[in-house]
């Protein structure tokens, strides 16, 4: 009983059995127990180990391009962080960095693309000032613009709602420093671009023509009689015999009806003012107040303007502040236009009788409205010019619409409320840009 055929004793092994594997059960439970000890121990001795390592090599990260900024230094163009690309990288890298590229952020979308411009897939610039301060934003160097975030923004506002109004397709608002050049706000829409989009620069004409005819007077003073001394007398007149060309000016009609019977060429004058340059156009001889010929950008104008009825002499555009690198130290670059000396016909005693004529409280300095020759479906191209305050320049604009299909005469909505605009560029003006980067708005 008890035994196998062989002769075993079953219950004597039943027992071996049970008491080893009460001692295999233990030892299992330590062995687990001892495990879940060592492994956090290897790991954090090995985490240390290559932290160590990290500690010592410094990480090849840098920006991949500089920011661009804004006056008040307002981002208006970033990149994230990459590792750096090196130049002799196989092709394959090279397919994998075109498929994922990273990605240049415009954080205000295309507020003031024109001016702020583009990079290709390889962060080079190709437009605008991303591509014209290529090799200091390659550099990793910030650049900061004379734009002001704000102004812009505005502008652009203003300037649609005014197209919708007026139902056109194209249009710009500028705004710029009468005595630097400085650009405040540059707001383009449809073929009016800010490289190429011309606009009839007879306006600017008007005032150079009031100016030089009256420097020929025997008293060698501005004729008064010239001019409308009520100023809310001034209403729109016909400039021209067909009716095409009306204006709104300080200046009589019968004054403006002797530009047609005088032969008096300003050719050379609007030349020394920038009229004409880059893809703008000068009639050889520019007799008359309107010539179709007589072409330029809203910038070239506005410059033509501001040098006018500032206090420095001729100027140009300028877009650029400073870098960060003081490469291009504060305000130089807008600071250099005022070296291209005096204009021997433009005295400041006649710039101060010049501004005492189209000073303003709200409404803007002179408008021209020029209807094309279609009369079937008639359409409109409009620039008015202006500055702020009225006694002491500080800030100039041009505002222009083209293609417009109702006419700005019956909407004078149309080419007012820049105000609103100018008085806070003005105080822009008043600080400096440390004072808006170290936060002391």
């Amino acid at each position: 009983m008890g035994k196998d055929v062989r002769g075993v004793n079953l219950f004597s092994v039943e027992r071996w059995d049970k008491k080893h594997l009460i001692i295999l059960k233990k030892r299992a439970s330590f062995i687990v127990m001892l495990f879940l000890l060592l492994v956090p121990l290897i790991a954090f001795s090995l985490k240390g180990a290559r932290l160590e390592l990290e500690a010592k090599i410094t990480p090849s990260f840098t920006p991949l391009r500089g920011n661009i900024l804004d006056r008040t230094g307002t981002l208006l163009a970033f990149s994230p962080s990459s590792p750096v690309r090196d130049r002799d990288q196989s092709p394959a890298i090279d397919a994998i960095h075109a498929a994922t590229p990273p990605k240049r952020i415009y954080p205000y979308n295309d507020m003031a693309r024109d001016i702020i411009g583009a990079v290709d897939r390889f962060y080079t610039g190709i437009s605008g000032i991303e591509l014209l301060m290529n090799r200091q934003l390659s550099n990793a160097q910030d650049v900061f613009l004379t734009l002001e975030r704000e102004s812009q923004l505005r502008a652009d506002e203003m300037l649609n709602a005014h197209l919708r109004r007026l139902r056109a397709s194209s249009g710009c608002l500028v705004i710029m420093d009468v005595d630097t050049g400085g650009v405040i706000a540059a707001s383009y829409k449809g073929a009016l671009n800010l490289q190429d989009g011309l606009l009839s620069a007879s306006l600017i004409s008007l005032p150079i023509r009031w100016l030089t005819t009256s420097s020929t007077c025997p008293n060698n003073g501005l004729r008064r009689d010239d001019l409308i001394t009520d100023k809310g007398a001034i209403r729109w007149i016909e400039a021209e015999a067909d009716g095409r060309l009306r204006l709104w000016s300080p200046w009589s009609h019968s004054f403006l009806q002797g530009f047609s019977r005088e032969k008096h060429s300003i050719t050379k004058e609007l030349i020394e003012l920038g009229i004409g340059e880059g893809h703008g156009k000068v009639p050889v001889f520019s007799y008359r107040l309107f010539e179709e010929e007589l072409k330029s950008t809203a910038l070239n104008i506005l410059s033509a303007f501001s040098s006018l009825i500032n206090k420095t002499g001729p100027i140009s555009p300028c877009l650029v502040l400073h870098t960060s690198d003081n490469t291009i130290s504060s305000n130089a670059v807008c600071k250099a236009n005022n070296n291209k000396g005096q204009i021997s016909w433009l005295t400041q005693e006649k710039k101060d009788k010049l501004k005492e004529a189209l000073s303003s409280s709200s409404a803007p300095s002179i408008v021209s409205v020029l209807k094309n020759k279609d009369s079937r479906s008639p359409k409109y191209e409009m620039v008015s010019l202006g500055y702020w305050p009225k006694d002491n320049p500080r800030l100039a604009y041009i505002y222009a619409i083209k293609d417009a299909k109702i006419d700005p005469v019956r909407k004078r909505a149309a080419f007012t409320g820049v105000k609103t605009i100018l008085k806070k560029g003005v105080s822009l003006l008043e600080k400096s840009n440390t004072e808006f980067l170290f936060g002391m708005k």
